[in-house]
């Protein structure tokens, strides 16, 4: 099968947090990252798709001190699909 991806993608398993004015604050871990966006394993993420989908969130790498801004996509099985928004 031929790779359509426009970025390839970097597997991981890395603890996150992701910030939202109205749902607060919701622990996920990132499965995979490109330069466009993050796959987030979390634990109601059909739900918070249902809630959040094309709003924006902040996206917090544990033990760092860096904020992204991302927009939800979509709901991936157990996991949302962020795209980061560009400043």
């Amino acid at each position: 099968m031929e790779e359509r991806r426009a970025h390839r993608r970097i597997l991981l398993d890395a603890a996150v947090r992701l910030y939202h004015p109205r749902l607060g604050t919701v622990e996920g871990a990132i499965r995979d990252l490109s330069d466009s966006g993050v796959r987030v394993a979390v634990a109601d993420a059909a739900g918070l798709s249902r809630s959040l989908n094309g709003e924006s969130i902040t996206l917090r790498p544990q033990h760092l001190d860096v904020l992204f801004d991302t927009e939800l996509v979509r709901c991936d099985g157990d996991c949302v699909v962020l795209r980061f928004i560009e400043p």
